[in-house]
């Protein structure tokens, strides 16, 4: 019987990704961006959608984690 394919290369895989976290509530982008950088995670934040498209023409971004209803 086969077993299940375990990637044991690197455990850090999160290393080099980085994450855009936009919402307009600031206690909610400093939590992501907490748990986000605590693990490993190059992040990004932004309050502003105007502001957030901005970094993203300009900036490399992995992930984006924003919410689906702002202003």
């Amino acid at each position: 019987m086969s077993k299940n394919n375990v990637n044991t290369q690197n455990h850090n895989s999160q290393e080099g990704i980085v994450i855009l976290i936009v919402d307009d509530e600031p206690e909610i982008v400093d939590l992501f961006e907490k748990s986000a950088s605590k693990v490993g995670f190059q992040t990004l934040t932004q309050t502003d959608p105007s502001k957030a498209k901005d970094i993203l023409e300009k900036t490399r971004i992995d992930v984006l984690l924003t919410d689906l209803r702002m202003p």
